[in-house]
């Protein structure tokens, strides 16, 4: 998928949907618990723009990535599989999908038969609080300051990474003016205890050659101890999957937060 550079470099993207969203956290947060499979997902969907109207049907599309992840589809039909049901969600975060994007999703997620694959997301409070706008903004433009204007290739550790990712990467897109792809990649050390990124060679094979002339950034939504974006640093380089060169960033960085606390200043909190 693709992002497209804007031209205005302090300015919000205009009703932005996870600002539309978190202006009612308490059903935010309710809605984030789910139990189904991906046609209830798309069910819902199919009547409602999702992430553009409120909380009901924010986590939908993300929801869709999330299932492809954790699926057994190998292959270079993997890789195209995900790259269309990505670009799909980001659209529905940062613009808005069109029927023919909805239609070919559907289409994909049956011919692999992924349409009755079950989906579980947990109630995930440091989740809410790393995808604050304010935090997204902030990621955006530290990342600005690191490492200038860049087109990027950036990997979301799925899944608490990948809403991060797609806002934060929105805002950079328009801060820097430079075009940004996005592709997921499953590292869960602490919730589906992954030893290492869940990443097959066929991935590996198109991560090298997206990264030419790109700068790769592992994004990541929070951050404790720093060892999840360092080793998946350590991993893409051993693999050759460096372009530009390689960062690691975070929305929510929780070892600052605790320095602050213990100064006396406590973080910001929605």
């Amino acid at each position: 998928m693709t992002f497209t550079g804007g031209e205005q470099p302090s300015a919000r993207p205009p009703q932005f949907p996870f600002e539309q969203a978190y202006r009612d956290i308490p059903n935010l947060a309710e809605t984030m618990h789910f139990n189904g499979r991906v046609y209830d997902i798309l069910g819902q969907m199919a009547t409602t723009q999702a992430a553009q109207h409120g909380t009901e049907h924010f986590w939908q599309p993300a929801r869709l990535v999330r299932a492809v992840v954790d699926s057994k589809v190998g292959g270079y039909e993997r890789v195209g599989l995900l790259r269309a049901v990505t670009e799909y969600a980001a659209n529905a975060y940062t613009a808005a999908p069109t029927s023919s994007q909805y239609s070919d999703v559907v289409s994909r997620l049956a011919d692999h038969g992924l349409l009755g694959k079950w989906v579980e997301q947990t109630y995930d409070p440091t989740t809410l609080e790393a995808q604050l706008p304010m935090r997204a903004a902030a990621a955006a433009e530290r990342l600005h300051a690191h490492i200038g204007s860049r087109s990027l290739l950036v990997l979301p550790l799925c899944h608490g990474g990948l809403l991060p990712a797609i806002e934060g990467t929105a805002y950079y897109s328009r801060m820097a003016g430079r075009d940004a792809s996005m592709y997921p990649i499953r590292y869960s050390r602490t919730k589906s205890f992954d030893r290492k990124p869940k990443v097959r060679p066929e991935e590996l094979d198109y991560l090298r050659d997206a990264a030419e002339n790109r700068t790769v950034v592992v994004y990541d939504d929070d951050t404790g101890t720093g060892r999840t974006v360092g080793r998946t640093l350590s991993y893409l380089a051993e693999k050759g999957v460096q372009g530009d060169g390689l960062v690691g960033i975070v929305n929510y960085d929780r070892r600052s937060a605790r320095r602050r606390s213990k100064q006396g200043n406590w973080f910001e909190s929605f």
